[in-house]
């Protein structure tokens, strides 16, 4: 902190009166905390740090790794995220059993047409997603959607994925509105880049750390580190962790087929998160040392 005031040539009165104005979650701020803060005598929260980091237009990645002040501690989510894994059930793509030698990670960039074949056999059986797809044909809503996959190389198929869609703001304006009249508490006030986040079924807790790491360093690289997220996951099955996450559950829409939850959360509040923060530890170090 003392380095940043010498950096930026800001008085600690001035600093307090720019972040008061930098984001609401500053707006209580005053020198006495600053300078607790600067003295190591107290700590922000890891999102307040995150959100210094914005202020400074520093390095997210770097902060996650190296911020030792930053609080990783995150046995309460690992603890659920255990109990999940341990009592999932197993689906049809795991026979044969899957080798693990056999497995490889990576993503793939479709438009909103190309993604739809990709999965269409499962996103067909549910009337929300085709209302979706008519509505994006009738606003010509162009976005890019990145599918983080687990594949297996001797089986020629997708064991896992996740979806995350990228939309500018008038698409996102658009979505929104489409939410909205399905009784989805969403903020049309906003004018706001979004990203949509498609939770299917985990094949285990290593996949789902390694598909999430993947999300997690394409968010950094794309900047997207302080924006509007929205998760959908089919059925209640996964959202103990959204939770745990820090997501907020803003909608759930009746389907034939299952119920689909819908939370919402900032991509800042999700990086900050202790277990994001040790996970994303955790998966860089190990890239670091194999290259």
């Amino acid at each position: 902190m003392e380095n940043k005031l010498d950096e930026s040539n800001l008085t600690k009165v001035e600093l307090v009166k720019r972040l008061n104005k930098f984001d609401l979650a500053f707006f209580s701020l005053d020198t006495i905390t600053l300078s607790r803060w600067s003295k190591n005598k107290t700590k922000p929260s890891n999102y307040r740090q995150f959100l210094m980091y914005l202020f400074f237009r520093d390095n997210i990645s770097k902060c996650i790794k190296f911020n030792r002040s930053l609080n990783s501690s995150s046995s309460e989510a690992n603890k659920v995220i255990d109990v999940y894994f341990k009592y999932r059930k197993n689906p049809s793509y795991d026979k044969p059993l899957i080798n693990d030698d056999n497995i490889i990670y990576y993503y793939n960039i479709y438009n909103e047409l190309e993604i739809r074949s990709v999965f269409s056999y499962f996103y067909n059986n549910f009337n929300f997603y085709l209302e979706i797809y008519d509505f994006i044909n009738k606003y010509s809503i162009n976005y890019n959607s990145y599918l983080f996959k687990e594949f297996d190389v001797k089986n020629e198929r997708i064991t896992s994925h996740i979806q995350a869609s990228f939309l500018n703001a008038k698409n996102s304006y658009y979505f929104k509105s489409f939410l909205l009249d399905k009784d989805v508490n969403v903020d049309l006030e906003k004018d706001e880049e979004l990203i949509i986040f498609d939770i299917p079924f985990f094949r285990e807790k290593k996949t789902f750390e390694e598909l999430l790491f993947s999300f997690i360093e394409k968010l950094i690289e794309l900047d997207y580190v302080n924006n509007p997220i929205y998760f959908f996951c089919v059925s209640d099955y996964f959202v103990n962790i959204l939770e745990l996450l820090g997501g907020k559950h803003i909608g759930t829409i009746q389907d034939s087929a299952n119920n689909i939850f819908i939370y919402e959360n900032n991509t800042l509040s999700f990086l900050s998160n202790k277990y994001i923060i040790e996970l994303y530890r955790k998966f860089s170090s190990r890239n670091e040392f194999s290259d």
